[in-house]
């Protein structure tokens, strides 16, 4: 016969498992609500990473061959250039000449000053009171020899250096100077490249000086 006590052994497991459970249930109830106020305190998302430092790219260096940017085609102060030519009784000073001249520097993207710099260097920028400046004024690059060999107009003339310079320079080397490179196809005197750039370098700062 079973006694008073044994349905309340029988129960006792089952209570056990009842508050096992139950405090499992308060425990995963607590996690859940602590991890939710971790989240809130952090703003609900996890903390970004640091974003890489941004690097410049590193430019390719430009190589210093062919024509020099600054023997181009560029626009010149032609107030400045004439007066500077005026005050050495040039003629090229005059039209058609200094436009024609600039016209063909235009055409093969030469710079003007350079052109007018060869002629400071060969004529002496053809002065109006030298002898026979009426003729050396037709060719005072002495393109094909000399003016006496090769007696045709500014026009025919000036194209004719502006072509012989951008095809002589498009041809240049890295670590070769320009005018140096310019004189061995242009003049015999080696003198002649220092003379040109002495000269060009005078022009292109006629602007500057004012």
């Amino acid at each position: 016969a079973l006694g008073p006590g044994a349905p309340v052994r029988r129960r006792l497991p089952a209570l056990g498992r009842h508050v096992a459970w139950l405090a499992l249930a308060l425990s995963l109830a607590a996690g859940g609500t602590v991890g939710l106020l971790a989240q809130q305190r952090t703003g609900g998302d996890a903390a970004p990473l640091p974003a890489a430092p941004y690097a410049d790219p590193v430019p390719a260096e430009k190589k210093d061959v062919g024509m020099p940017d600054r023997l181009r085609y560029a626009d010149v102060d032609a107030k400045a250039v004439k007066a500077y030519l005026r005050s050495r009784d040039s003629l090229l000073a005059d039209e058609p000449y200094f436009g024609a001249i600039v016209a063909s520097a235009r055409k093969f993207d030469v710079n003007p000053l350079l052109l007018f710099a060869i002629t400071g260097q060969e004529q002496g920028f053809v002065p109006r009171s030298g002898k026979q400046a009426r003729q050396i004024v037709n060719n005072p690059f002495n393109v094909f020899h000399s003016w006496q060999d090769y007696n045709t107009d500014i026009a025919d003339s000036s194209e004719i250096a502006a072509r012989t310079i951008a095809r002589r320079m498009v041809k240049r080397p890295e670590g070769h100077e320009p005018f140096e490179w310019l004189n061995l196809t242009y003049a015999e005197d080696p003198a002649w490249s220092e003379g040109v750039r002495l000269i060009f370098d005078k022009l292109a700062n006629l602007s500057r000086s004012k």
